[in-house]
């Protein structure tokens, strides 16, 4: 089934296919899981985006959703809000030992082996 993300502006926005890669800035406190190839959109804070909290979808320039970034990630409770966001696009993240996985579950995964 290929799930999609709509926007505020009602564009629609397919997830990219391939593996993100993980990495966690303990200084910034940002945590990213992003497709490779799309480093420099990751670090870019102005780059298109879709905001949940403070996790931002990040958009590539096809309007793919290429992976997913998470400032202030010691506070941020994938809980809390609106879930189905977090719950419904399903992702791969060979680092951690998940394929199909939200990016909850993703954020979750992380938080316990990073701030435990």
């Amino acid at each position: 089934m290929e799930i999609t993300i709509h926007g505020p502006d009602g564009r629609e926005h397919s997830l990219a296919r391939g593996p993100l890669e993980i990495s966690y800035d303990e200084r910034a406190d940002v945590f990213s899981a992003v497709s490779a190839g799309h480093d420099r959109l990751a670090a870019n804070p102005t780059a298109q985006a879709l905001f949940v909290r403070t996790l931002r979808f990040l958009i590539g320039p096809d309007d793919t959703i290429v992976g997913f970034q998470i400032l202030e990630f010691r506070k941020f409770d994938p809980e809390e809000g609106n879930v189905d966001v977090l719950y419904t696009p399903r992702f791969s993240a060979p680092e951690l030992g998940l394929d199909d996985a939200s990016a909850g579950e993703i954020i979750e995964a992380v938080q316990t082996r990073l701030l435990s």
